[in-house]
């Protein structure tokens, strides 16, 4: 099998928020994570599909998604109101043994039937099915789609589809993926570039955030990476018990208001590694 790695940079902010292609005020910071000192089981929670091979840790202050099944990592936290979650990511093909250039795919505003929590599931890709949930699969179905749905109600509509190569992965390349959700509009933007913008007329205005793949090595990076705040605004703010910060270069904010991001994953990438035949 081949191995998928995942590079994680991680920060979250709230309060004033533009898209990333004119980006105002941010708001306060409200959550980071540069993994410089290990997977924290507080803020974090894995979800591995039992198979041999597969692992979730930090190496070198970067988050290490190596896999040969599915795999969710929770924020561990319900998020809520205007929101930016931005990362750094990276699909690892390097000759491992699950590596792969398939499915960076992420969940948000996650909760379960009665919106409790959505934590306490197995990693396969279909025990989310019965979520409310935005998705994200970039790169899914071994590298040939990406997609946006909307779970909910047991059921997994697709929501908007790229098949062109502008919209698929490249091996080893730093992404920076941003996600917004802000009055009823949910967007995902790749390296500045929006992916997918949706306008619910029910949207999701609370739950978990999730990075999500499947038989693959990815790697999240840390603040020494070469990510950078959004031109823009400084402050970022979320909650009052959380300290306000300035947006630095080298920092990924997890939330902001002013932008709209969004990223979808759906049965595509979570078909068996085996099956030629994935979920759709």
């Amino acid at each position: 099998m081949k191995r998928r790695a995942l590079l994680l940079w991680f920060a979250l902010c709230g309060a004033a928020v533009a898209d990333p292609a004119a980006v105002g005020e941010r708001g306060r910071l409200i959550f980071s994570d540069d993994f410089t000192r290990g997977l924290d089981d507080t803020s974090w929670v894995a979800e591995i599909e039992p198979k041999p091979g597969s692992r979730v840790g930090v190496e070198d202050g970067r988050l290490v998604l190596d896999t040969a099944g599915g795999v969710t990592v929770w924020l561990n936290r319900r998020l809520s109101g205007k929101l930016l979650i931005e990362y750094r990511r990276r699909v690892v093909v390097q000759g491992g043994a699950n590596d792969r250039l398939s499915d960076l795919n992420q969940f948000w505003m996650a909760t379960g039937p009665h919106e409790e929590s959505p934590l306490g599931r197995d990693g396969a890709f279909a025990s989310y099915d019965g979520l409310s949930l935005y998705y994200v699969g970039i790169g899914g179905n071994g590298n040939t789609s990406t997609r946006l749905r909307r779970y909910g109600g047991g059921e997994r509509v697709l929501l908007q589809e790229r098949l062109d190569a502008g919209h698929l992965l490249r091996a080893n390349h730093d992404y920076l993926v941003q996600t917004v959700v802000k009055d009823g509009r949910t967007a995902v933007y790749v390296d500045g570039q929006l992916y997918f913008e949706h306008r619910d007329a029910q949207p999701l205005r609370e739950g978990w955030f999730g990075l999500r793949s499947t038989w693959s090595e990815h790697r999240q990076s840390s603040p020494q990476s070469k990510q950078r705040c959004l031109p823009g605004g400084s402050k970022f703010a979320r909650r009052q018990q959380w300290r306000q910060a300035e947006c630095r270069e080298h920092r990924v904010f997890e939330a902001d208001q002013g932008a709209d991001p969004v990223a979808d994953e759906g049965q595509d990438e979570e078909a068996d590694p085996l099956d030629a035949v994935g979920r759709v």
